[in-house]
């Protein structure tokens, strides 16, 4: 195989096995102890320097209850460790976005100096422009809490306005800053902490972030009446990372003036991908279900689902619950007798899903390895391209019930190893099978085996104990077989023999 031009998205979230990505480069998330306290945890931020642009991003949004409400108002807590490796001096970015979209304020926190010693230990906030900020600095080592309020201009204000109020550790913060911004009008629902890899390497928290959306009214003395217009939430990372549409990480991979965006826990119906662009996209689910539409074709996906998209196709992929999943993209010219979408499932081994996670935790080394994982990627997929397509879910739940007929004597046969042989994952079929029928596989191998029961009791019931026909129908305990059978059919199986063989003695007189 050719090397193709590779390019990896995946969820960055909490990594619980020791040692995994240790030398990797790129922005890498994980909840752990403070560093001045033990006690409580925190969102911890690691860059490590790539030569490439890769941008991360923390996302909280807002709940917005009023649509006139503008001014928006961002509290956390801030602390960074030196950083020992500096040749660019962007390290992070907090910009305001409006619903669609729209970036409306940019603030900057930059290396005050570097490419010297090639470590720094002050960071400097400066406005879009590049101008500092009043001379704010923080200083690596310590916690701040910094709380930024906007208002964006109207007629009474005139031009935006940016309030930044910095305190030491736990103290409250105080305004230092008061200054006229380029922000543009308009609403904002979400706030993005960008961060960056790119020549820097450093390691950051935060903490109790929070973001509102008010109709505070600027005021220089800051004497006004708060008007909140959305529901105050504060992110502590007690629990972990949370996921959801108000609050999620995301990757961006910026090479060869090719974006790739991945976002691994939408909870709305909002697409998040709307184009295939030139190259194939390989969509591997980790966990939960999701929605993959085109304009001819619709597909629902849950763990083990493999979905590769050709080139130019149009599509979405949505949900109403969560997700996690693993997207590829390049130019994978093996690919290339495949057209529009082509679902498949990981095989009971789950080697589909070995290697993708194997590709997630290598996914900024060393670009020939990652090419060689991928490519052994493409070769499982075209090997298992043989099993039937995800969208004829209706013939595999009838392939199911006509194997529950056939093996409804085996003892050892399970609903649970008649739905793994199907090829599909057993959650996503389970419930396939309930649309289909109308009950639970495991209702319905019962009463397939009921309904055999009752045939051989009326056909052997004069030759033939009850637990040996319990026996015949795969069912060893005789017990459960009695109590079953009396279920279905209000009547014992031995008065239903009984019942039966007198039925027949009386029709041979």
């Amino acid at each position: 195989m050719k090397e193709d031009n590779i390019f990896v998205a995946v969820m960055m979230g909490t990594n619980s096995q020791d040692g995994v990505g240790k030398n990797m480069t790129g922005t890498h998330f994980d909840v752990v102890p403070d560093p001045a306290n033990p006690q409580n945890k925190v969102l911890e931020i690691k860059t490590k320097n790539t030569n490439y642009k890769a941008v991360s991003s923390t996302v909280i949004g807002a709940e917005i209850e009023s649509k006139s409400a503008t001014t928006c108002e961002l509290e956390t807590k801030i602390f960074f460790s030196e950083m020992p490796w500096v040749f660019s001096p962007s390290y992070f970015d907090l910009v305001f976005h409006s619903e669609s979209g729209a970036k409306r304020l940019s603030i900057q926190f930059e290396a005050l100096e570097y490419g010297a010693d090639t470590s720094n230990r002050t960071l400097v906030l400066k406005k879009e422009t590049g101008e500092p900020i009043n001379q704010i600095s923080l200083v690596a080592g310590k916690w701040y809490r910094i709380k930024f309020e906007y208002y964006p201009a109207n007629v009474n204000l005139g031009e935006s306005r940016l309030k930044i109020y910095v305190g030491e550790d736990n103290t409250p913060p105080t305004l230092v800053a008061d200054v006229d911004c380029v922000g543009k009008n308009g609403s904002i629902s979400k706030a993005v902490f960008l961060h960056h890899a790119f020549k820097i390497k450093g390691q950051m928290y935060l903490d109790d972030i929070s973001f509102a959306i008010t109709e505070k009214r600027y005021t220089e003395d800051g004497d006004y009446q708060e008007i909140p217009k959305s529901i105050r939430r504060v992110y502590d990372f007690e629990d972990g990372i949370p996921s959801s549409k108000k609050f999620n990480i995301q990757m961006k991979l910026n090479k060869d003036e090719k974006i790739f965006s991945f976002d691994p826990t939408i909870t709305s119906t909002s697409a998040s991908l709307l184009n295939s662009g030139e190259y194939y996209n390989i969509i591997h689910i980790l966990d939960g279900k999701c929605e993959l539409k085109s304009s001819e074709e619709r597909y629902e996906l849950s763990g083990g689902h493999i979905a590769v998209i050709t080139p130019g196709c149009s599509l979405a992929l949505t949900t109403d619950s969560e997700y996690k999943l693993l997207l590829i993209s390049g130019s994978f010219e093996d690919l290339f007798s495949l057209e529009g979408i082509s679902v498949i499932q990981d095989n009971i081994y789950g080697e589909g899903g070995k290697i993708a996670q194997l590709i997630s935790y290598n996914r900024f080394s060393d670009p020939k390895y990652l090419s060689a994982l991928c490519n052994s990627y493409i070769v499982f997929i075209l090997m298992n391209m043989d099993k039937p397509p995800l969208q004829n879910t209706t013939a595999v739940v009838y392939n199911i019930i006509a194997e529950m007929e056939h093996r409804f004597s085996a003892p050892d046969v399970t609903v649970g190893k008649i739905l793994v042989e199907s090829g599909y994952a057993e959650n996503y079929i389970r419930a396939k099978f309930g649309e289909v029928t109308g009950m639970s596989p495991n209702k319905y191998f019962t009463m397939v085996r009921m309904k055999h029961a009752k045939a051989l009791l009326s056909q052997y019931g004069d030759t033939m104990s009850v637990g040996q026909i319990a026996e015949k129908c795969g069912i060893m305990d005789l017990n459960a077989f009695s109590r079953t059978f009396r279920k279905y059919y209000g009547i014992s199986p031995t008065k239903y023999k009984n019942k039966n063989n007198n039925s027949t003695k009386h029709l041979h007189l």
